[in-house]
């Protein structure tokens, strides 16, 4: 998997290398907000023979998906707010908040 923090990508990360999930999820406001961002994402045309996996075995599309500003995802980023929360970094975090004003303006 790609691990990326550059502003080219959003939460291109592997949380699940730094501990186990949670066991329940985190439903929260910063939930929501990934929930609205992926909201407006749009996948790629086309697809790749590859995916993305966890250790817990949640598996992505094998597509990126792309924010209206450009940056580039994968499907499990909403997963990884929820259950990886503690290993996401806090630029990702950063990234979330203002993503989501600059959607909400």
């Amino acid at each position: 998997m790609l691990i990326n923090l550059s502003d080219e990508y959003f939460l291109m990360i592997e949380p699940d290398k730094e501990g186990p999930p949670l066991t329940t999820p985190i439903e929260d406001e910063l939930s929501n907000k990934v929930d609205y961002i992926f909201s407006k994402c749009k996948p790629l045309d086309y697809s790749f023979r590859g995916f993305h996996q966890t250790k817990c075995f949640k598996v992505s599309d094998n597509k990126n998906w792309f924010l209206p500003n450009g940056m580039i995802t994968n499907s499990l980023y909403t997963y990884y707010i929820r259950y990886y929360r503690n290993y996401v970094p806090q630029s990702e975090i950063d990234k979330i908040n203002k993503i989501y004003n600059e959607l909400t303006k």
